[in-house]
């Protein structure tokens, strides 16, 4: 078969998903910026450019790719928001695929439609789509999750746990999808339906840990790893977080959530009840990994988890691709594919990183720019926002001409912190007793890191430790939110009361 007859069999789907992509690419971020919650991607691009360690729990996979994506024309916030959107489209693909294959294993007629209904619903939702366009990793870990399922469900055992030996490497919500897997793989086997070497598969998933070799050697005195440097912390120290939440936050949450899921699913949440039909296995895998996100969101203890439902909206899009297929009037096409269309309109013309939101220059470029100002050897002070944090962090990898101090990091590693801005050069204050700096906060019930900082005691005491040193702090303008999110320097002055 020639290459243009297999266009002309295959041209409605290769003209599709070249539109996909082309939407993906218009939408990726042109440089450094805070929506989405992109602050981590400062400390990604630092780790593709450097191939360094990056935060807890190290992404190793991701640094990896990064630093050859970073290796393509253009900035490097553009080159791994383009990671990410390839790993959005990508994720498309398999969403689309793996919709087919349950349309048709399960539905009474062949439906054709309902693949490209679930994919451009996923490709619509708004929280997928703020991930997908920006420094950051979880559209990777959902096409790799994804891809898991539809391999498990195809019955490629091998192919699906080499695809989650890679995902080891990326986020912990990939444990998700091993374990679902797993009981899935587990059911099968005691059923009878499936023969396979169970004790195979977990070990070439366990070799997915070797990646995390990267995290090892590539460590240095690098800012987001100081002190954390350990096989444990940086692999394993975020699975498994105890649900902390008290009831109060946890129904803020989900109130929260509303708006989110409509516009996550839209109109594809009236075909989810179809979709739940007995002795359907496979269902029921796909179904866990929807619940599982929300549930991880609703009772976590970390308020940012709400970008770790985007593996539930590809999973939810699969489910109603399912749903539409089970809906036998003729007006069905047309209706859940023109609301997702809309959606897509919606995501470009609103929220089009450095055009439409967060305009260039970005918020965190002016921010950068500023950090220019500050002469050679100064101390900058950092208050708990961690953006302009990993954004001086950024700055500095490239212009260490001064040291600055983080108060986020004071207050949760205080002892490794410390020793790590004492070899800098800083002398940093400290109170008497047991405690490093009972003096300027209070400890948390459990003393594992302190719940108040009083800033303005502690730069007293850190002026007089450093003399000699100008200081810089970073200032919050009140009234900027993470749509337009907006700090200032301004040098430290003592007062005459001080």
């Amino acid at each position: 078969m020639s290459i243009l007859s297999t266009f002309m069999k295959h041209r409605a789907c290769i003209v599709f998903f070249a539109a996909l992509f082309v939407y993906y690419l218009v939408g990726v971020t042109p440089d450094m910026t805070w929506v989405s919650q992109g602050g981590d991607g400062f400390d990604y691009a630092v780790g593709a450019e450097k191939f360094w360690a990056v935060r807890p729990t190290g992404y190793p996979v991701y640094v990896m790719l990064g630093w050859l994506f970073e290796k393509l024309p253009g900035n490097t916030f553009w080159d791994l928001g383009f990671l990410s959107a390839v790993c959005a489209w990508i994720t498309c693909i398999f969403v689309y695929k793996l919709t087919k294959w349950v349309v048709t294993t399960y539905s009474d007629k062949e439906y054709a439609v309902a693949p490209y209904i679930a994919t451009i619903t996923y490709a619509a939702s708004f929280l997928a789509w703020t991930q997908s366009v920006i420094p950051e990793v979880y559209t990777l870990t959902t096409m790799l999750m994804v891809a898991m399922v539809y391999f498990a469900l195809r019955q490629r055992w091998l192919a699906c746990s080499l695809v989650g030996a890679v995902g080891v490497g990326t986020h912990h919500l990939i444990a998700f999808a091993v374990i679902a897997i797993g009981v899935y793989a587990i059911y099968k086997q005691l059923r009878g339906q499936i023969r396979i070497k169970l004790w195979l598969y977990p070990l070439v998933i366990s070799l997915g840990f070797l990646t995390y070799l990267q995290v090892i050697f590539c460590q240095g005195a690098e800012e987001t790893t100081a002190g954390l440097g350990t096989v444990e912390s940086q692999s394993l120290g975020s699975i498994g977080f105890v649900f902390g939440l008290p009831l109060t936050e946890t129904w803020e949450r989900i109130k929260e959530a509303a708006p989110i899921v409509l516009t996550g699913l839209g109109i594809g949440l009236a075909v989810l009840p179809l979709t739940i039909r007995r002795q359907r296995a496979s269902i029921y895998l796909i179904w866990s990994l929807v619940v599982v996100h929300f549930a991880y969101y609703f009772f976590s203890n970390i308020p940012m988890w709400v970008v770790y439902l985007v593996p539930a909206f590809a999973f939810g899009a699969v489910l109603v691709g399912y749903g539409v297929s089970r809906l036998k009037h003729r007006l069905v096409p047309i209706l859940f594919c023109l609301a997702p269309l809309i959606g897509l309109c919606m995501n470009l013309g609103t929220y089009d990183v450095g055009n439409t939101m967060d305009t260039s220059p970005t918020g965190a470029s002016q921010f950068v720019t500023q950090l220019e100002s500050i002469p050679d050897g100064s101390l900058v002070y950092i208050n708990k926002w961690g953006e302009p944090w990993l954004a001086t962090y950024y700055y500095w990898s490239n212009n260490p001409r001064f040291v600055f101090v983080f108060e986020g990091e004071l207050r949760y590693h205080p002892e490794s912190y410390t020793e790590y801005k004492e070899s800098q050069g800083i002398s940093i204050p400290r109170c008497s007793g047991d405690s490093m700096f009972l003096c300027y906060g209070e400890e948390s019930k459990n003393g594992m890191y302190y719940a108040t900082w009083d800033a303005s005691e502690f730069l007293i005491d850190l002026h007089a430790a450093n003399p000699e040193v100008p200081i810089y702090v970073v200032n919050h303008v009140e009234g900027t939110t993470y749509t337009d999110l907006t700090f200032v320097l301004s040098e430290y002055e003592v007062s005459d009361e001080d």
